[in-house]
């Protein structure tokens, strides 16, 4: 969600209003902080919106509270689905995996990588992350900043680093010019499609004759997208990305996550 501060010049002339790029308002730690809370309650039915709020810890569901859970979509620890907040299978991991255990290590590491922005300073930066004043005039001057924000997100930013257990940004291997687009898309407030190298077409489900799959551009083995069915006059399409190339295992598991989310839905 985008940070906003609207200031008046003087009586009678238009305020100004100061638009950040699309982040996380809270970081990692406090965003799986309130997961949690969120969990205990709610478990992997999840919530309505408004209740998933109070799950959270928040009274209502003000604005404070819902940059928090636009926080937790951001690092993808919840989805929404028939208009309930359900965790992901990246947060149970985060939740229910012991400490040791690499799977939750790689869970967090997937969450802090997950929101745009912080992709691409990571990206940008493969040989560390610069000493807090320099992000912060770097983030202002290049990328539009607010000065009055940009200290929080840059605190948030590297703890959720620390949080993580990211310290060598080099062994991430990340692509600049994918985490760029991956930020054009956000700020562009559209879905996010990573282009990468080679194709993987488009599974057709059961029972979808008429329906084409939208055109794709050449892209790697994990991700996909099909057609699952319409909305009045439009087409509605899933999208999947794997974190790798796909395998057997990682099909069996999502197919698993997807048949517990069908329960959930009336």
């Amino acid at each position: 969600m985008a940070d906003e501060v609207i200031t008046v010049l003087n009586p009678g002339e238009k305020a100004k209003r100061h638009r950040s790029p699309s982040y996380p308002t809270i970081g990692l730690r406090e965003s799986v902080d309130r997961l949690d809370k969120f969990y205990k309650v709610a478990g992997k039915a999840g919530a309505p919106p408004e209740i998933a709020v109070k799950h959270m810890g928040y009274s209502t569901a003000h604005g404070q509270a819902l940059s928090a859970l636009s926080a937790l979509k951001k690092f993808g620890l919840v989805a929404e689905a028939n208009s309930r907040i359900v965790p992901t299978q990246r947060a149970i991991e985060i939740l229910n995996l012991r400490e040791e255990d690499p799977r939750r290590a790689q869970a967090l590491k997937d969450a802090a990588l997950a929101p745009p922005i912080y992709h691409q300073l990571i990206a940008e930066n493969p040989d560390g992350i610069p000493v807090d004043d320099a992000l912060e005039s770097e983030l202002v001057t290049y990328k539009n900043f607010n000065p009055n924000a940009v200290r929080g997100f840059v605190k948030d930013f590297k703890d959720s680093l620390v949080y993580a257990g990211i310290s060598d940004m080099a062994v991430l291997g990340l692509d600049l010019e994918e985490a760029e687009s991956e930020m054009q898309v956000a700020t562009e407030e559209t879905p996010t499609l990573v282009s990468s190298k080679t194709s993987h077409a488009p599974t057709r489900p059961p029972n979808m004759e008429g329906i084409r799959p939208a055109p794709q551009a050449a892209r790697a083995t994990e991700e996909i997208s099909t057609p699952v069915g319409r909305d009045e006059d439009r087409v509605i399409f899933a999208h999947v990305r794997f974190d790798s190339n796909i395998r057997k295992e990682f099909v069996a598991s999502l197919k698993k996550y997807l048949e517990y989310l069908e329960t959930t839905l009336q």
